[in-house]
């Protein structure tokens, strides 16, 4: 690690601040020296940086870092412009090689900085930039900061509280005694707007940041504040509306329950009475494929919680926009989720009933599909209840494969039920959604999977 960012003592541990600029030159004097009051040693600003703001820099004492806004980069992107980045990035240094106590710039953020390629398709970048630059350069990523010259250890960590509660703290003093009790030589970065806010509203705080400059001793008296407890989780509401909704079908609709019962513990006796139309009830199974849709979407919703960071639903969409529905945030998943399935359920419904003579009314169709999707129910409640309890990681990535699983299935069980009455017509009707059905799948499945944009960036997001 370069000792231009790494801290001065290892005895004592530094704080660094991400600095959130203000457009008042005064007030962001005072704060340079609020900063440097309360044993703030380094400073991290996003390029780029105005002149005004550089003068006040160069007057400070504080150690000074640039971080550049290129982020969200896989391995291939670099791979196929790194002439382009080195101009780029040429460019960025030397706006900032006048000024001595610029220690480093970051290059990037957010990339994919953990496959296993990228210091060796980064390093003609560095190599460049190092002949012609006098700073050190490091990259951001998962919360760390890590110098070129040391990709194993990072040199700093991010406490990522954006807006100051009382309770926070706790984490806070957390977070300081680690480092303490480690001998960490690592930098604790916080954002200028928490601990402004922290600071004014908290005075032991700033007393306490103050002794531990003076006399590396570190004491946080805490306030009287309680954590609140989370807040009403939506999927559980939208969890418990389903179930609702299905006891009253249960309680207004009475031959609901007998069709449930019907499919799973006497299926063939079910089939029999759709084929023949003697059950002709048409809102169950519509009503059922809704939910079906509306729990897919929870399923997708609570898979991309499991599996990108914030930071890797911004990588996700920044490369796929096209999926962000309500913008960059995991509802994204949800709305996706639902949409995908209302729609696949559509082209299901007109696959299965468009090719089948024996089946002559569209309600047969979705009799025969919806019937599968009651199991969801239970699926989906366990799913829910590991997920808000914060348990079970991997059964409730299990159940997921089991909701898709039968999500799939689904279709080739109508289709072979629907065949049964066909006589000689059945093998091309079966050949004609199950066999297209499952070639077709695989295909998508296998396209995926041979795609390397879609796996780089997949690998991008679930690793950020």
């Amino acid at each position: 690690m370069s000792t231009a960012i790494s801290q001065q003592s290892n005895a004592q541990n530094s704080l660094g601040v991400i600095w959130e600029v203000p457009a008042d030159t005064t007030e962001a004097n005072e704060q340079l020296g609020q900063f440097s009051e309360l044993g703030v040693t380094h400073l991290e600003i996003t390029h780029p940086v105005s002149s005004s703001t550089m003068g006040l820099l160069e007057r400070s004492e504080l150690v000074i870092l640039i971080r550049s806004e290129e982020r969200f980069f896989t391995v291939s992107e670099i791979e196929a412009q790194p002439d382009q980045l080195i101009e780029n990035y040429v460019e960025f240094a030397e706006q900032y090689r006048p000024y001595l106590n610029v220690a480093a710039l970051g290059l990037l953020s957010h990339s994919h900085f953990e496959h296993p390629l990228f210091s060796d398709v980064f390093k003609p970048v560095i190599d460049s930039l190092s002949a012609v630059s006098n700073k050190s350069f490091y990259v951001f990523h998962r919360e760390k900061w890590y110098n070129f010259g040391n990709l194993q250890q990072p040199f700093g960590i991010f406490y990522p509280d954006q807006f100051y509660q009382p309770s926070d703290l706790f984490e806070f003093d957390s977070a300081m005694r680690s480092l303490i009790a480690t001998n960490s030589d690592q930098l604790l970065f916080i954002r200028s707007s928490w601990l402004l806010k922290a600071v004014a509203q908290y005075p032991e705080l700033s007393n306490s940041l103050i002794e531990y400059q003076e006399k590396n001793l570190w004491e946080l008296p805490f306030p009287n504040a309680r954590d609140n407890g989370a807040s009403s989780n939506w999927i559980v509401l939208i969890l418990l509306i389903l179930w609702s909704a299905l006891a009253v079908q249960v309680k207004y609709l009475p031959y609901v329950r007998p069709l449930i019962m019907r499919f799973y513990l006497a299926h063939r006796f079910y089939v029999d009475d759709i084929l023949h139309y003697r059950e002709r009830y048409l809102a169950p199974g519509i009503l059922m494929m809704i939910k079906h849709a509306i729990f897919g979407g929870l399923v997708f919703y609570i898979v991309a919680q499991i599996l990108f960071s914030d930071h890797g639903i911004e990588a996700f969409f920044h490369h796929l926009p096209f999926f962000a529905i309500t913008g960059s945030n995991y509802f994204s998943f949800f709305f996706f989720g639902l949409i995908l399935i209302l729609l696949t359920q559509i082209v299901a419904l007109l696959w299965l009933y468009l090719p089948a003579k024996s089946l002559g009314h569209f309600s047969q169709a979705i009799n025969l599909y919806a019937g599968s999707f009651y199991v969801d129910f239970f699926i989906i409640t366990l799913m829910v209840t590991l997920f808000t309890a914060e348990i079970g990681t991997s059964i409730t990535l299990m159940l997921a494969v089991i909701y898709v699983l039968i999500w799939f299935f689904a279709f080739n069980l109508a289709a072979f039920d629907a065949s049964r009455n066909m006589g000689s017509g059945r093998i091309f009707y079966l050949l004609l959604t199950i066999g297209l059905h499952t070639i077709l799948s695989f295909a998508a499945l296998l396209l995926i999977l041979l795609n390397t944009d879609i796996i780089e960036i997949l690998d991008l997001a679930i690793s950020l």
